[in-house]
């Protein structure tokens, strides 16, 4: 309602898809309505991706208490705002802008940092994905992934070969590649039935490039050396829930025939020495249901596992066996970067507790000590990932639950 004009009021509807939802509005208490979105002028530039979305979960819209001309509204992806509401009254069209800097509502589930090309790519619910070469403005249309906008789950990239990238969504084909470097992809030349029944769950690529391991939901892994057109399935593969838990395939980020799954069920470390192949169960007794196991780059066989409440695991022999890190509480999440100058290990960023305080940490020193790198003010929430830069020490990325992708430097 306009507070200022008795009888001016905009409504919204709800949950209209297509060909978009729409805005209302009444000068006269309601007793006539006019449309002034679906004819409206819509402004993505902020935000080119965004053309690709139609206003859609309008759940509020405002007028300005303070200006007429002023009204705005929410989306699933955004704030969109008008500044000249009463050109409505002489039937012109009103311009609307994508009004989004600063309240990023996308939920980031993914992230990689490869040492070559964009220095980030993205897999987001819903939006599909991106690669983020410019920090300061929304990604080009030419920095969106070109095919399957639908909800991506995760995403993998060839160590020593960072060019080639797979990613798995809700698309038809559940899967995509790239050999570019995410610049152009490629839909896998078939898909699983497991994918397509339960969801897409998680993908790892070789370190070398030449294998994808799939672990879609509900099922074992399998694997494919020729970009997904054939998929063979791994003998002795845990399989992968079908609830909310995802569970992670691993490339060892070194040698390209390894590859680890952590079993989330039964707190088993599953090991393929034949590039996904086969599988044998290595280390057990692991805490259940938690983190994601990431590989450490440059050194074969170390592997780190956030066990949520039971704190942090770490092992130095392909998962053979793992050992609790000192000092850590508990471990939600675990990520690596660039090294610091003068150490071999990566940079280990941490979202989890350490001397009795929850935060976001970095040990430079293979995890002897920690820095807090965040404070009270600034916790985000939940953090679905957090990985460092491959190339620049001490700049960290936050995947969180529902505000966008966070990067912080020193």
């Amino acid at each position: 309602v306009d507070p200022q004009r008795p009888g001016t009021l905009v409504v919204t509807t709800m949950d209209r898809w297509f060909p978009r939802d729409e805005v209302y509005r009444s000068t006269n208490g309601g007793a006539s309505w006019t449309a002034i979105l679906s004819n409206g002028l819509l402004d993505n530039s902020s935000a080119p991706w965004s053309v690709a979305r139609t206003p859609h979960w309008l759940g509020d819209v405002e007028i300005d208490p303070l200006d007429s001309n002023r009204a705005l509204f929410v989306t699933g992806y955004g704030l969109w705002a008008s500044d000249n509401l009463m050109a409505a009254d002489a039937g012109d069209r009103l311009n609307w802008r994508f009004a989004n800097e600063g309240l990023e509502e996308t939920v980031p589930l993914d992230l990689i940092s490869p040492p070559s090309g964009a220095p980030l790519l993205s897999a987001l619910g819903d939006i599909g994905g991106f690669r983020h070469d410019d920090f300061n403005a929304s990604p080009a249309m030419s920095s969106y992934f070109a095919s399957n906008r639908t909800t991506n789950t995760s995403l993998d990239f060839a160590e020593n070969n960072p060019s080639i990238i797979a990613r798995v969504h809700w698309g038809n084909s559940r899967g995509s590649y790239s050999s570019d470097g995410g610049m152009t992809w490629a839909d896998f030349g078939s898909t699983l039935s497991a994918a397509t029944d339960n969801g897409p769950g998680a993908i790892a690529v070789s370190a070398d490039g030449s294998t994808f391991l799939w672990l879609p939901k509900g099922s074992a892994a399998y694997y494919s050396t020729d970009g997904g057109m054939r998929w063979k399935k791994c003998k002795k593969s845990p399989t992968s829930p079908t609830d909310f838990r995802t569970m992670w395939p691993t490339a060892d980020r070194v040698n390209p025939s390894k590859f680890y799954v952590y079993d989330i069920v039964s707190g088993t470390v599953y090991v393929s020495t034949n590039a996904g192949a086969k599988f044998k169960a290595r280390a057990s007794g692991l805490p259940i249901g938690e983190g994601t196991l990431r590989a450490v780059p440059g050194l074969e066989g170390n592997l780190w596992l956030p066990g949520g409440t039971a704190g942090l695991y770490r092992s130095g022999n392909s998962g053979s066996s793992f050992s609790q890190v000192t000092g850590v509480q508990e471990g939600y999440q675990v990520g690596f970067g660039k090294a610091a100058a003068g150490q071999t290990h990566p940079a280990i960023y941490l979202w989890g507790k350490v001397r009795n305080v929850t935060g976001i940490f970095r040990s430079d020193d293979a995890a002897t000590t920690w820095v807090r790198i965040n404070d009270d003010q600034h916790q985000y929430g939940w953090i679905n990932a957090i990985i460092g830069d491959a190339r620049t020490y001490g700049r960290v990325y936050l995947a969180t639950g529902g505000r966008g992708i966070v990067y912080g430097e020193p």
